[in-house]
């Protein structure tokens, strides 16, 4: 599915052999919490972020991969809202009769708040120290200044096609720079009616997030199923569910092989030349991310991990540019905590941690 008609620059993501610093969407999320609807506060906490990150010798970079699940959610179509309803609080005050009266905003709408708020967030910690110069306009030009694009690493499938030396597609790069290009005119202005003229983007990328949830899920449970089928000689009739879940979850082995099969066919389908070859690409620069993703798998097989629900998708996106750790000199940065104890059973949490780096 192509992008809808819109001008947008071409980003150049860093180098890759730079080492950076990645927030994935929850971080930000969690910023935009903590501001409590505060634009510029949300700014000044992800500027001071980005100068301690720095400090540190990082780039902070945003991954598509972290603005697109945001994007999905800063925008309300009209018939997702639901209508708003007033309740009435009694208060403590002395007319004990007085009520307290105030809007509830429906969860989507609260959602979306945040999401922008994030956005603004991301803009800031991303922003390029030497901004790129405006064109000059006459006085009476009226049109908005273009924001700038934020500073940017590819996203976790383009890595994953140049890990196994597959042939990248052009429309990968094409709707990387649409998703940086919108979320970088939200985050210049995370107001409603911002997003409400933004919404044909929006709309289109809350399909295509919808679309990209889907196959992020079938990859993870076929990693499943594949990890049952390696271990069911093991067993006999007379193994009880929970034996057979614990003895699946135990299985390093097998929870890697069946990680490995999934990632290497999907670099298969994204243009990588084989599954095979793909394999033993992925097994030598992706170690990381492999040991990580075990653990998820192991604490879904044991049932410690529900496969539904708006947190596990959000932890879908999270686990894509946490996989891509080992692949470049990065540290990603999130408040997933399905993904921060993973990072911490596979002896991986010095790239993958929680809190600002």
């Amino acid at each position: 599915m192509s992008a809808p008609s819109r001008s947008v620059a071409t980003p150049a993501p860093l180098d890759s052999d730079t080492p950076t610093v990645a927030w994935d969407a929850s971080a930000y999320r969690a910023l935009a919490r903590a501001a409590d609807g505060d634009v510029a506060a949300v700014r000044e906490a992800a500027r001071a972020a980005a100068a301690r990150e720095r400090a540190a010798g990082l780039t902070p970079a945003a991954s598509p991969f972290a603005l697109w699940p945001l994007l999905a959610e800063a925008f309300v179509p009209p018939d997702d809202d639901a209508p708003r309803k007033r309740r009435t609080t009694a208060t403590k005050s002395t007319a004990r009769t007085a009520a307290k009266t105030e809007d509830v905003v429906p969860a989507a709408e609260r959602r979306a708040i945040v999401a922008r708020l994030a956005l603004a967030a991301c803009a800031a910690h991303c922003a390029p120290e030497t901004p790129a110069p405006q064109p000059v306009r006459d006085e009476d030009d009226e049109r908005p200044v273009a924001a700038p694009l934020p500073v940017s690493i590819d996203d976790p499938e383009t890595l994953l096609v140049q890990i196994t030396g597959g042939k990248l597609p052009t429309t990968l790069a094409a709707w990387n720079g649409y998703l940086l290009s919108v979320a970088a005119e939200l985050g210049a202005d995370p107001t409603p009616a911002r997003a409400q003229r933004l919404s044909g983007p929006l709309d289109h990328v809350r399909e295509r997030a919808a679309f990209a949830e889907g196959e992020f899920g079938d990859e993870m449970q076929d990693a499943i199923v594949a990890a049952y089928d390696a271990a069911a000689n093991e067993w006999d009739d007379a193994t009880t569910v929970g034996e057979r879940q614990d003895r699946v979850a135990g299985g390093a082995e097998g929870l890697v092989r069946a990680v490995l099969a999934g990632r290497a066919a999907r670099a298969e389908q994204l243009g990588a030349v084989g599954a095979e070859r793909a394999a033993a690409h992925i097994a030598t620069a992706c170690a990381p991310g492999i040991a990580l993703w075990r653990e998820v798998v192991s604490e879904v097989v044991r049932g410690d991990v529900e496969l539904e629900g708006a947190a596990w998708r959000r932890t879908l996106w999270t686990l894509q540019l946490a996989f891509t750790v080992g692949g470049a000199p990065r540290v990603l940065v999130t408040a997933d905590p399905i993904v921060r104890d993973a990072a911490a059973r596979a002896g991986v949490d010095d790239r993958v941690r929680g809190g600002d780096a």
